[in-house]
């Protein structure tokens, strides 16, 4: 009996690992942030980050403001 040759598979590179940084509250999530691949966090990144969240925030309580 002749048997089929075994299939070679090929590595690929994976996705690896990303960052992610998640802010929330009680109501739920309020900004999620995914860090770029091969990027670090540093006070530039960190300070935009906690400006976007900011601003989410001001937006969310002008909501129920109203």
């Amino acid at each position: 009996m002749d048997s089929p040759p075994p299939k070679k598979f090929r590595a690929t590179a994976s996705a690896g690992k990303v960052m992610a940084s998640v802010f929330w509250d009680k109501g739920g999530i309020i900004h999620v942030d995914f860090l770029p691949r091969g990027a670090t966090i540093n006070s530039e990144y960190y300070c935009r980050v906690l400006s976007d969240v900011h601003m989410r925030l001001q937006k969310k309580t002008a909501w129920f403001d109203h």
